[in-house]
This record gives C-alpha cells, structure tokens and sequence, in this order.
C-alpha cells in the first residue's frame, strides 16, 4: 500500500473488506492487491489519461498485465482520491470509512472482472458490493 491510510480507517479494515470481497466472489485469497491513496490531481490525470475524463473519481483499477516469471498472482492496482470519496460520503450522509471501503471493494470487483455497463451487470456487481459493506461494516 501507497500513501497514508486514511483517518478513521486501519489496514485491517482494508484487508478484511478485501477478504470479504474474495470470499463473496469465491476467489482463493492468493496472490496481492496494492492500494494507493492518491492525490486529486493525480487521479485527475490518470482519469484522463486512461478513461478520457478530465475530472477526478473515487477509484480507479488497473489490471496487471499476464507475468508468467512471477508465483505470485497480481490481481493488480486499486487508486483511491480519499477527498473525492469523502466529498461523496458527506454528501451521501453515511461515514468516510464505510465509503473508503465501498470504492476499495468496487475496485477489487473491477480487478475480478466486474462491471456495470449494462443494467443487468450493474445491479450483480452493486448488490455484491454491498453485501460486501454491510458485512464488512457490521450493518448486517
């Protein structure tokens, strides 16, 4: 992991949101994941960079590419802006925390091969997603 972790956050939430998401998605949990909290500027460029949006996000993933020299998995790269996600926390009125982990486990789904461009892919990823949370945040 890149950056500091955010207050209010631990690198066990991190890592027990992560063991959450691979245990939901019946992954074996081998292999690394890194994490970097980044700045707003940065995300901005890589945002434009990499999706041609020219504003900041909450994550961003990056799949790594195929290494057949390394034993272990790399699952690949999770970027956080922890402004633009406690922007939205505070707007959505629900704790920072609980949001850092929401973009954590969405960017490990990402990483797995999730996504959201249908309708149909959207509501299997965000209800896995928060399965994920409401476990991960006791709101079970």
């Amino acid at each position: 992991m890149t950056g500091r972790v955010p207050r209010g956050l631990t690198m066990h939430d991190l890592e027990q949101a992560l063991r959450l998401t691979f245990k939901k998605t019946r992954r074996t949990e081998q292999g690394s994941v890194s994490i970097a909290f980044i700045t707003a500027r940065r995300m901005r460029e890589l945002n434009k960079q990499w999706r041609h949006k020219d504003r900041s996000t909450d994550v961003l993933s990056f799949s790594p590419a195929a290494s057949v020299t390394s034993p272990i998995r790399q699952w690949g790269d999770i970027l956080v802006d922890p402004a633009y996600v406690n922007a939205e926390a505070k707007r959505r009125s629900i704790a920072f925390r609980e949001e850092v982990l929401r973009v954590v486990v969405h960017g490990m789904l990402h990483l797995f091969g999730y996504d959201h461009a249908t309708e149909r892919d959207e509501l299997k990823m965000f209800t896995l997603q928060e399965r994920v949370i409401a476990e991960a945040t006791g709101s079970v």
